[in-house]
């Protein structure tokens, strides 16, 4: 009888776990957390270990579907080869991925990396997008359960769907809830010369991205952010790296209202996004985050799919440059009508009158 409770509560232990995997960029692991909040609608018990970039290990936390975030580093191991063995960084990763029995592996990339880290986790059934529809269609040999998901539809609605078929239930698709904990988030100590007066109203203005492409004009940031100014509004500017924080100062000393942010975590910016009266932004993950929050968000999209990628819900707005050749999905313009290669010709064609008009309509009272 030992034996028997013994071995039924092993059993309970390893029911109704999932590793996920989605290793990518912050707005890719947004779009992921609603697939997690339907899962958990359709199995109350599900318990996800997630393995995501350490950077974005924030935001696997912020949903009450996750256990156990597994942070990889890969970028780093990539360039850093001798120090990862050295460290053992790389090792402890696969000892900790290699922890815990699993009832079944849901690959949302379905890369080469995703397929070496399956092939190395503790689970019999690994499921994931088809040769046809995967990221990488060499890797989907690593699964044994694929699954045919249209490509051309938003992100979020693939990974609902390909939750859907792997844990056997029907996907809601009109229904999108992120599901985040904003009780998780962490309020930020600002220094006082930043001059950030928190009983004033802001918007939180995000200029960078990860494409140089992706950019937009910094004489439209400094209107639009002017006219915000003019009408009462402070702007906070945040950043992530010495270039966006040169872009970001560079911005803020033109203008008396705005606030250059120093580095923070993921949990303070997003308690400031939370915060604000409404968020204008490129396509980031930051954007997203704004959107996932359901905070009025604008978000400005040129070389990228704003139908694959764009927020969704009635309190945001993604407006696609119009040119002929967009989205393109290039990292640098080469449209000859382009007026110089930092002003892709989409991205300026996003005029910051129209945008600010837009924001008034959309801003919280």
């Amino acid at each position: 009888m030992i034996l028997f409770k013994a071995f039924n509560a092993k059993l309970k232990t390893y029911m109704n776990t999932v590793l996920f995997l989605k290793l990518t960029s912050m707005g890719d692991l947004i779009h992921a957390l609603p697939a997690l909040t339907e899962a958990r609608q359709h199995h109350p018990d599900l318990q996800v270990d997630w393995v995501a970039d350490k950077a974005f290990a924030d935001i696997p936390s912020w949903h009450p579907a996750v256990r156990q975030i597994i942070k990889s580093a890969h970028r780093h191991w990539r360039k850093n080869i001798k120090q990862t063995i050295k460290q053992k960084e790389l090792s402890n990763f696969i000892k900790n991925l290699r922890q815990q029995k699993y009832d079944i592996l849901i690959d949302g990339q379905v890369n080469i990396k995703t397929a070496v880290i399956g092939k190395l986790a503790k689970t019999k059934a690994r499921h994931g997008f088809c040769k046809k529809t995967a990221s990488e269609s060499i890797a989907s040999l690593a699964l044994n359960h694929h699954h045919t998901i249209k490509k051309q539809q938003h992100a979020i609605l693939r990974l609902k769907q390909l939750f859907a078929a792997s844990l056997n239930y029907t996907s809601d698709l009109n229904n999108i809830d992120f599901g985040i904990d904003t009780n998780k988030f962490k309020k930020p100590i600002l220094n006082s010369n930043l001059n950030f007066n928190q009983e004033k109203p802001y918007l939180f203005i995000i200029p960078n991205a990860s494409w140089t492409n992706k950019l937009w004009p910094e004489s439209y940031w400094q209107s639009l952010i002017q006219i915000a100014n003019n009408n009462g509004y402070q702007c906070l500017l945040p950043s992530g790296n010495p270039e966006e924080t040169a872009r970001a100062e560079q911005l803020a000393n033109k203008n008396s209202n705005a606030i250059a942010l120093p580095r923070m975590s993921l949990s303070e910016i997003a308690y400031l996004i939370n915060q604000a009266k409404g968020t204008i932004g490129l396509d980031t993950g930051l954007s997203h985050l704004a959107g996932a929050l359901n905070v009025p968000t604008i978000s400005l999209f040129g070389p990228t799919d704003s139908n694959l990628v764009g927020n969704l819900g009635q309190m945001h707005l993604n407006l696609q440059g119009p040119a002929p050749c967009a989205p393109c999905y290039k990292r640098e313009c080469f449209f000859k009508h382009a007026p110089d290669e930092q002003q892709p010709h989409c991205m300026a064609q996003l005029k910051p009158e129209k945008i600010w008009l837009d924001m008034q309509n959309m801003v919280k009272e």
